[in-house]
């Protein structure tokens, strides 16, 4: 069968979000690796229909994790 790449990130459903007045979950996506400028991806999802309604990376600094932007 085809080859299965090792997970690269673990993946959990952050809290309940309100963007642009809908209903939201977040989904949060952290890399494994420990060498990457990238602390997290936080994807909001629309709870009626599953669509991405905004994306926020943050990036990890030295001393912790800093403050990312989120794009709606």
């Amino acid at each position: 069968g085809p080859a299965v790449a090792p997970p690269v990130a673990t993946v959990t459903v952050g809290a309940d979000v309100r963007v642009a007045g809908l209903s939201a979950y977040d989904l949060v996506l952290r890399p494994k690796a420990r060498d990457t400028r990238l602390g997290a991806v936080s994807i909001a999802i629309d709870s009626a229909t599953g669509l991405p309604l905004s994306v926020e990376a943050t990036a990890r600094i030295s001393s912790g994790v800093a403050n990312g932007s989120r794009v709606p």
